[in-house]
């Protein structure tokens, strides 16, 4: 429902810019008395500091009634009323909360928003009923709506008071971020810091960052830590936040305080992943925290673990074996934390780290990692239970390796110190000769040690110079896989250290032998021959060594599976190659497309027993629409059905190979449902419809024009006016009045041929819907019986792709527009309301402003997906749009997904470095000659090597044929970013000098 707001009002007596007016309703203090009854008390649905917070009801122009919400302030706080209200009416994203409109009566200051009915994120988190799952979904909902204030409004905009009670949830339980009273813009797109009045918000601030308390400066970094903050009562039963005031000790670690409504429900890979990106939130350097662009891309991340694990594992609750103690950077212990440097940790001879007591946290291997000893002396382990201990003890040198804070090598992995507690988990001990390499090390830099240790797991190179990396325990690590199949010590295995493979077959476990599948035993043969590699650079990392252990179970279960007996007269469903191959996964999904037959049909189509299955699919060629339920014929959308009925289908292939698996089946049943309820929502408003060509909310965001206004604007399209003429529409430079009799410049591009109505009225509707910073903005529209008229705001600096021609960008402007773009289009993906596929990317579509900030342009072909895809259906379309940039699936079976978007994009990365047309570029044969040898002349040698690695890697990404492998534009941002901050970082030392580019890098290969 949409309100009214553009009626005539005494603008010229408010005390607020006239944009604000413009952009929201201004309500009588009457109208917002009725709304609440008299300001009601039994209506109060909040309170906080400022103000009190009223349900109300007001009426939209078909005059239905709407709930809103009144937030009504206490007169004192008139500034933050007026900062909430000029930040507010700037904002249009799905995890911002919306302004209606707004009251300024004397003494009574209002703000209407958009009424969220699940109230705020701390009261779920209270009662504890929100699965871990949708504990995810919402943080990366909040993640989202802060990157967008940080990168995505016209000036960055710090929070300052993010809290669980500040975050509101709307009917489908999606995120908003509200309470804007205290925020605060930076410069447009400012990374340094803003200085801002103490005294003026001490007493509102959220969760005060240490940088701020030190000298009161503001950035970025403000809302990470404050996120931060708010994914602790995510996952916890406490609040660590209070204990931390109170001045209680915290070293217990988090996994111990994990809140008992999903504890178990965490998959060990997703916390790997959340604990981390949480932890690296509260780094005491505000320059060390991540950005949310990578905050969002993690949260991502761990939900796709997570949800991979659930299909993997639907019944048993999952164990935590790391330990993940949070540093102290707030409350009364702030100032300890403030006077701590590196110097705490110090290396001294022998590289063992001597550590210091930070904060009351000690940082001792043994408390954080260490367990209680556990032995297994009764009776022998089972070849899968050798397989479960491997892979918790690979899983714990990983964590190690690669999740601490600084890379711990271990020195001492042997069988002894792989302990096992009352369960059978394996856990890591013994850290007394363990060392601390660098933070985050790509490659680490050998450690020179002490000869201590036990001789016989040691790898070659401590013998030889006494050196250490983490290679080291990955050769231990294989020493001890090959005891785990000898089940003897290793000294009776390495006789003179000549391990010969022959060997190992010969001389297997008795209690194992003839139990190992050949194709686990090749998968485990083959990782624990690279981990006993003699150059530690050939030995794999513990990530993969976990990885390949993971599988080796998989593959081994495979084969027990298939020799099961005695099961014929206890299933269900039975597929056909029950008889021939035994069970799979598949069984499942074929029994579950049995079963979504009867949720739609009014006879049964099931045959259960195996001599009928014939019988059974000779029914299903019968169309199942014959035999829809009579009860919901007529409810299902077209476009809902050829979902539900195609993963139906594929769920009863006769090759189980062909069925999907049961997480794409989840995927796709719930995309379905979102175009069930896109549908509906268009039925009720089609059914409303008075006759007009265009919807309501058109002619509301947007201001309609007559053809008159626009021939006066430019001089009757005079074509001197002319800026672009692209055959089907041509686009002039006009002029219009703003309400100040002042003119400001504008773009209209006027259609010129018929046939082209579905592409203007997708431009509106898409536009009138978009507010970001590079999005051109619509300023209006005009439907006439000869033309249909698009009115843009004026872009001054034309396009990208004149500029590139023109030479005169320098490398940094060009990162910098890219990454601008990448920012629109990752927007548009994940953003608006539905996955907006823009289709025609491509350098002239890029445009640029007076201050050379890119904006993308021309939506006219851009199709919609449905809401919260996480794996986007592809989408078919005609085929219209600049070949050149199209992505192989295109040409292929004319479908699209957002990955189509991320292909063009991929082109105009690599145009940003030709400096020339993609058309020509592949014309000119020079499409797979090496790229450093074809960088535009303007800019060769100014490059930095560290830069060009991860903007090469990123573009290379982006062009790969398969879609499914080319990454997300929210990835593509954030390395976009770190392109720049790398080339910046070598600038700033080296103000003259030419880099020179070692690499070469063919693209044609990939396209």
């Amino acid at each position: 429902m949409f309100l009214k707001c553009f009626g005539p009002r005494n603008s010229s007596k408010g005390r607020y810019p006239t944009i604000i007016e413009e952009l929201c309703h201004q309500f009588s203090l009457s109208d917002l008395r009725k709304s609440t009854n008299n300001f009601d008390e039994s209506k109060v649905i909040g309170h906080g500091a400022f103000s009190k917070i009223y349900e109300g009801c007001l009426q939209s122009h078909d005059a239905s009634d709407y709930l809103v919400a009144v937030k009504r302030f206490k007169v004192e706080y008139s500034d933050v009323f007026k900062k909430e209200i000029e930040l507010l009416c700037q904002l249009h994203h799905p995890n911002c909360v919306s302004l209606i409109g707004f009251c300024n009566d004397k003494n009574e200051k209002i703000i209407v928003y958009e009424y969220m009915s699940n109230r705020s994120l701390d009261k779920h988190l209270q009662r504890g009923e929100l699965s871990w799952k949708k504990r995810l979904e919402i943080c990366i909902g909040v993640a989202r709506g802060l990157h967008y204030l940080h990168t995505g409004a016209k000036r960055s905009i710090f929070h300052c008071m993010l809290q669980p009670s500040t975050i509101l949830l709307d009917a489908n339980m999606k995120p908003k971020l509200a309470g804007f009273g205290v925020s605060i813009q930076g410069a447009r797109f400012d990374s340094k810091p803003k200085q801002i009045d103490g005294d003026h918000v001490m007493d509102r601030l959220g969760y005060m960052t240490l940088e701020y308390a030190m000298d009161g400066n503001v950035t970025d970094k403000w809302d990470v830590f404050s996120f931060g903050m708010a994914l602790l009562p995510v996952v916890c039963a406490m609040n660590y936040l209070v204990i931390a005031l109170a001045g209680e000790d915290i070293e217990m670690p988090v996994e111990k305080n994990i809140d008992p409504n999903i504890k178990g429900k965490i998959a060990p890979q997703c916390w790997h992943v959340f604990a981390d990106i949480m932890v690296r939130c509260f780094e005491f350097n505000p320059d060390e925290r991540p950005t949310m662009g990578e905050v969002e891309v993690q949260l991502e991340h761990a939900l796709t673990l997570q949800e991979q694990a659930d299909i993997r594992n639907t019944l048993d609750d999952y164990t935590l074996l790391s330990k993940t103690i949070l540093p102290v950077a707030f409350g009364r212990k702030m100032k300890q934390y403030s006077n701590t440097q590196d110097s705490d940790i110090e290396e001294i001879e022998g590289s063992r780290a001597k550590v210091k007591f930070v904060c009351g946290v000690r940082i001792m291997f043994l408390k954080c990692f260490g367990h209680t000893n556990s032995s297994d002396t009764d009776g022998e382990l089972s070849w899968k239970k050798r397989l479960e201990i491997c892979i918790g003890a690979a899983r714990g040198l990983h964590y190690l390796h690669a999740g601490a804070k600084r890379t711990i090598i271990h020195r001492r992995i042997e069988p002894s110190n792989i302990v096992l507690d009352n369960n059978m988990q394996p856990k890591l001990t013994d850290f007394g000769i363990s060392v601390l390499g660098a933070r985050f090390m790509s490659k680490p830099k050998p450690i020179k040690v002490d000869s201590i240790g036990t001789l016989r797991y040691m790898a070659p190179e401590y013998y030889r110079d006494s050196t250490v990396t983490d290679k080291c325990d990955v050769y231990s690590f294989g020493l001890v896989l090959l005891q785990v199949v000898w089940g003897r010590k290793i000294l009776d295995i390495l006789s003179g250290r000549n391990y010969q493979k022959k060997r190992v077959e010969d001389n297997i476990d008795p209690n194992i032998k003839g139990k190992i599948a050949p194709e686990c035993w090749q998968v485990f043969m083959g990782i624990t021959e690279r981990c006993v590699k003699f150059e530690p650079e050939e030995r794999p990392a513990m990530g993969e060594v976990e990885v390949e252990l993971e599988h080796a179970p998989l593959l081994q279960e495979q084969v027990d599976i298939s020799n099961t007996d005695g099961i014929l007269g206890l299933v269900g469903y039975m597929p056909l190659e029950y008889v021939v191959d035994g069970i799979t996964d598949k069984w499942d999904v074929f029994s579950f497309g049995m079963t979504l037959l009867p949720l739609v049909c009014a006879m049964n189509h099931l045959v259960i027993s195996i001599e009928r299955e014939l019988l059974a699919r000779e029914l299903l060629e019968k169309p199942v629409e014959e035999n829809i339920d009579p009860n919901i014929q007529g409810k299902i959308s077209p476009e809902c059905w050829q979902v539900f009925a195609d993963i139906m289908v594929r769920c009863l292939e006769l090759k189980p190979d062909e069925r999907p698996t049961m997480g794409e089946v989840e995927v796709q049943l719930e995309h379905a449902l979102a175009l069930q309820e896109q549908a509906d929502v268009t039925n009720i408003d089609d059914s409303s419809d008075t006759g007009r060509g265009y919807p309501t909310v058109i002619e509301e965001l947007c201001r309609p024009f007559s053809l008159a206004d626009l021939n006066k604007a430019t001089n009757n399209f005079d074509k001197n006016r002319l800026i672009e003429d692209e055959g089907y529409y041509r686009v002039y430079k006009g002029y219009l009045q703003h309400n100040d009799s002042s003119g400001y410049a504008v773009a209209v591009k006027r259609f010129e041929l018929e046939g082209w109505k579905e592409e203007f009225k997708t431009e509106i509707e898409l536009l009138c819907q978009l507010r970001h910073p590079n999005i051109i903005s619509l300023v209006g529209f005009c439907i006439h019986e000869k033309y249909e008229i698009v009115v843009n705001e004026y872009m001054s600096n034309g396009s990208l792709l004149a500029h590139l021609e023109g030479g005169e960008l320098s490398w940094k402007k060009r990162l910098e527009i890219c990454i601008g773009a990448a920012r629109g289009l990752h927007y548009l993906h994940t953003g608006a309301k539905r996955t907006i596929i823009h289709r025609d990317i491509r350098s002239s579509n890029i445009l640029l402003d007076h201050n050379m900030h890119p904006k993308l342009t021309d939506f006219g072909i851009s199709v919609q997906g449905a809401h919260f895809r996480s794996k986007p259906k592809p989408i078919k379309v005609d085929f219209i749009g600049a070949s050149a940039y199209a992505a192989p699936e295109y040409y292929r079976d004319s479908t699209v997904t957002d990955k189509y978007d991320v292909y063009s994009f991929g082109l105009v990365l690599l145009q940003i470095v030709w400096g020339r047309k993609i058309s020509d570029i592949v014309t000119s044969g020079n499409y797979h000659k090496f790229l450093e040898d074809n960088i535009d002349p303007n800019i060769k040698g100014k490059i930095t090597p560290q830069c060009w690695q991860v903007f090469i890697n990123i573009t290379q990404k982006c062009v790969k044929p398969e879609p499914d492998v080319r990454p997300a534009m929210g990835e593509v941002e954030v390395e976009l970013e770190r392109a720049l901050s790398l080339q910046e970082q070598t600038d700033f030392p080296n103000t003259n000098v030419k880099y020179l580019l070692l690499s070469k890098t063919i693209i044609g290969q990939y396209t």
